[in-house]
């Protein structure tokens, strides 16, 4: 009895020692998570400033504002690995980079005044032509963010809308700007299927499980097919006024002081001929430049930033291409792209994309013929001046990460960040590595081995 009794006593310490200990190591643990959450946070925040100055450089020696030392595939900072999301538009792979926001149809174009009515037409039925998109829902979109309360005539919701009237706790439409994307969701008729289509946690690319209609395709939601704003800047990135196409005299001032006077001569005279052939005034600045055909690509990435084009003369009139609202024909999904231009331009386009980011136009005034440019250089452009970071920081033990989701507006001449929150709830974009891999990693090296190594 004894014996037994001793064992019991053993058996009862031991267990109580092992739960305290399991307790210790959980807390301990949790200890470690937080820690490295708390370093991976600070990282996320480094690397972010570091893009934001990145964006500032490039802009203000004339370029389009672009990375130039940060590395979007990984920075190591402080011991923590830090790579930015990006999103394929093909939706195949694991991109890396920032996320132009002017690949997408703007919903503040949709019920800006400034915005001529021809582009928020053409915007408006682009949103329309989306998969899983109506006549109505647009409708109810447009009077989700436009100021009155008369309901769109193709079935638009306002206030007195059953939808809203009628919810669990009763609410009105904004009729105002949208401020998020999320805001989408309480308009009548987006769906959570709608809002956020196949990429749950938003990747960019069809990860196992994703595919719910079994095509084989990443078919994203609105929430990647639409943004709050893409918008240019209004000057030159000096601050000069933007010359008008259509007037002859200021467009020979700018070849000249581009090109010098024997090219400037010989491109005025191309351009005065080729606006005798169209028997008016050039519709747009693609449309301009691609009637020049003797432009080379760099003389292309020059005259880009410096043009507009009005309907008038040397400077009356509206500018029918807009600074609000075009679409980056580069980064655009191949979804928007059709809605935007129809299936025939958007395939050449498609087939005339580079591969990365261009630093020239020139690739867009090529894939398109002057006829189509008519049109689509309403809505096109090249480039954008608004991007999102998608920032993902993993400590370099492996033990905590986090997802940051900034908004960096360049249109004002200096990147301004526009926005910025947790996105830890969008979840872990890299569903191939598990926690306990990285915990076993050795090391931010090795733990952007294994972040990257994901990609496919």
């Amino acid at each position: 009895m004894v014996y037994l009794l001793a064992l019991i006593v053993v058996l009862v310490v031991t267990t109580i020692a092992m739960v305290m200990a399991s307790g210790a190591g959980l807390r301990l643990r949790a200890q470690d998570d937080l820690l490295g959450k708390t370093a991976a946070r600070h990282a996320a925040l480094g690397v972010l400033r570091a893009v934001v100055n990145d964006l500032s450089t490039s802009q203000t020696s004339g370029l389009q504002p672009s990375l130039l030392s940060v590395l979007p595939e990984g920075e190591t900072v402080g011991g923590c690995r830090v790579v930015l999301i990006g999103r394929d538009p093909t939706g195949q792979r694991q991109q890396f980079a920032l996320i132009p926001e002017c690949g997408r149809i703007s919903l503040g174009a949709l019920t800006d005044p400034s915005v001529p009515q021809a582009l928020r037409d053409n915007l408006r039925a682009a949103l329309s032509a989306l998969p899983g998109m109506s006549n109505e829902i647009t409708a109810a979109i447009v009077d989700w963010g436009d100021a009155d309360d008369e309901p769109d005539a193709d079935g638009g919701a306002e206030r007195s809308d059953s939808a809203y009237q009628g919810a669990a706790i009763p609410y009105a439409p904004r009729n105002g700007r949208f401020e998020t994307l999320d805001e989408l969701r309480l308009v009548r008729g987006v769906s959570d299927t709608l809002f956020f289509g196949e990429d749950l946690n938003t990747n960019g690319r069809l990860d196992p499980g994703e595919d719910s209609n079994g095509n084989g395709r990443l078919d994203p939601g609105l929430r990647e097919l639409l943004t709050l704003e893409a918008r240019e800047p209004g000057t030159t990135s000096a601050g000069d006024t933007l010359i008008n196409a259509n007037s002859a005299g200021a467009r020979t001032t700018l070849f000249t002081d581009l090109f010098g006077g024997e090219r400037a001569t010989q491109l005025a005279q191309e351009a005065s001929n080729a606006q005798a052939s169209n028997g008016g005034p050039f519709a747009n600045r693609l449309h301009f430049l691609a009637c020049l055909e003797d432009l080379s690509d760099n003389e292309i990435a020059a005259l880009w930033p410096r043009l507009t084009v009005r309907i008038g003369g040397g400077g009356g009139g509206q500018d029918p291409v807009g600074r609000v609202g075009l679409v980056d024909a580069w980064s655009c999904h191949e979804t928007v792209l059709v809605a935007v231009v129809g299936a025939d331009i958007a395939g050449r386009i498609m087939s005339a994309r580079p591969t990365t980011m261009p630093a020239s136009p020139a690739w867009l005034v090529r894939a398109i013929s002057p006829a189509d440019a008519l049109t689509a250089g309403m809505v096109l452009t090249s480039g954008g001046y608004q991007f999102r970071a998608d920032v993902v920081a993993v400590s370099g033990d492996g033990a905590g990460w986090v997802r940051l989701e900034a908004h960096i507006d360049c249109a004002t001449g200096y990147p301004r960040v526009t926005a910025l929150r947790s996105a830890d709830a969008l979840g872990w974009p890299f569903p191939g590595v598990s926690r306990e891999k990285l915990r076993r990693a050795g090391g931010p090296e090795q733990i952007a081995s294994l972040l990257t190594s994901d990609r496919n």
